[in-house]
């Protein structure tokens, strides 16, 4: 599990089936699936899913809520995230 929430970390989501079949660190999908089940159903994954869930969930608001054009701007979403500590602090009162 502690892979599986570097990968999450890495990537800022939760790892999909691709994400775990392309990484070499981590043991192949089919492998993953029989030890753990599937990773949105997993009883052992379910705090890392939802963690990963929901910061996916604020990356993505917060993009759509910058002034700039998400689309465009080409900005590294953790340096923007850097200047907008209260954001996130506030995140949960405004969603």
């Amino acid at each position: 599990m502690n892979l599986f929430r570097q990968k999450a970390e890495e990537i800022g989501k939760v790892p999909n089936s691709n994400d775990i079949q392309q990484d070499i660190d981590l043991p192949s999908y089919e492998i993953f699936k029989k030890e753990l089940g599937r990773i949105r159903e997993s009883v052992y994954l379910k705090d890392i899913v939802k963690e990963f869930n929901d910061l996916y969930k604020k990356n993505k608001n917060f993009c759509k809520d910058c002034v700039k054009d998400p689309d465009s701007c080409n900005e590294n979403l953790e340096v923007c995230k850097q200047d907008a500590k209260l954001y996130f602090e506030k995140y949960d009162e405004i969603y």
